[in-house]
């Protein structure tokens, strides 16, 4: 399994270090703690793309599920599940697989769900685990997209060199982190600037 620690245990666990020090967390919401945050909307992001499956025609929509401990795979899992109840098309958990992250994860996780059903569409978590996807169905002759849809998420620069090209949903990296930064500037100077 993952070694990734959530968010809200490791930011819980430096509370006392916050009120000292000024903070900006990137790409990793933690309510009810007193910092900005500053990240993407995984939720929205996954919501939009299994919709895009959905308009296609697709009614067998997959999904490998990074650790749901993890707040940011929490939101893009219930982005998933909203848009396929949004749509009434029933949660079966066949097309589920829980998986680790990265390429091994991708390629065990597309190994596994696909010897147990034949989805329409898989929707990952993240981009190198749609490259293992990407592989596996490569090796087991299984043409993408014409016989299945991959898509992943962030736009890492690997994914652009994958074969055949990786559809995935872009993070604002450069964005994401001008913005943190410019909020940490502005409490270092000011601390009781607001938190956003």
């Amino acid at each position: 399994r993952s070694t990734l620690v959530p968010c809200t245990t490791l930011f819980r666990s430096l509370k006392q270090v916050i009120k000292k020090t000024p903070f900006v967390i990137m790409d990793c919401p933690v309510p009810g703690l007193p910092v900005s945050t500053v990240y993407t909307d995984g939720y929205k992001g996954i919501y939009k793309i299994t919709q895009a499956f959905i308009r296609q025609g697709h009614k067998k929509i997959a999904m490998l599920v990074n650790d749901l401990q993890y707040q940011v795979h929490q939101a893009r899992f219930k982005g998933y599940t909203d848009a396929l109840k949004d749509n009434n098309i029933k949660i079966d958990d066949a097309l589920i697989a829980e998986i680790d992250v990265g390429l091994e994860a991708g390629y065990e996780g597309a190994k596994e769900l696909l010897t147990r059903e034949t989805p329409a569409a898989i929707v990952t978590m993240d981009d190198l685990t749609a490259v293992g996807v990407l592989r596996y169905c490569y090796e087991d002759n299984i043409s993408i997209p014409h016989d299945i849809s991959v898509t992943g998420f962030d736009n890492i620069p690997p994914a652009r060199f994958s074969t055949p090209r990786l559809t995935t949903i872009a993070q604002p990296v450069r964005k994401l982190a001008e913005v943190s930064i410019d909020l940490l500037v502005k409490k270092i100077e000011n601390g009781k600037a607001r938190n956003r």
